[in-house]
């Protein structure tokens, strides 16, 4: 797993499982929603690393501090991907369920 790759999986996952346990969060302190979006949202940011870890082992990718790898290969590629999908349905649905609220109440 490339180093930025997995540097950036594990705030996702930090982030995402704080999300899941508390139930709250945003992207910015005026845009933060409550309730299952927020946790639905969180369960989405732990994903790529999850996919990451499966991609490079399913690859036989190596790796760790010595692993050296191209920036294009088929397990980055798969991880960028992975990154990319779920941070944007996260970001959409966290949206949404900040625009329910706010109308809402």
């Amino acid at each position: 797993m490339s180093q930025v790759f997995l540097a950036f999986e594990g705030f996702l996952l930090g982030y995402g499982l704080v999300m899941l346990i508390r139930g709250k969060g945003g992207f910015s302190p005026n845009e933060t929603a409550s309730g299952p979006a927020a946790r639905i949202a969180g369960l989405l940011l732990m994903v790529p690393f999850a996919v990451g870890l499966i991609a490079s082992a399913a690859l036989n990718e190596p790796w760790g501090p010595t692993a050296v790898r191209a920036a294009d290969s088929t397990a980055s590629v798969i991880e960028m991907v992975a990154i990319f999908i779920c941070c944007t349905a996260a970001l959409l649905i966290m949206l949404n369920a900040h625009q329910r609220q706010r109308a809402g109440g």
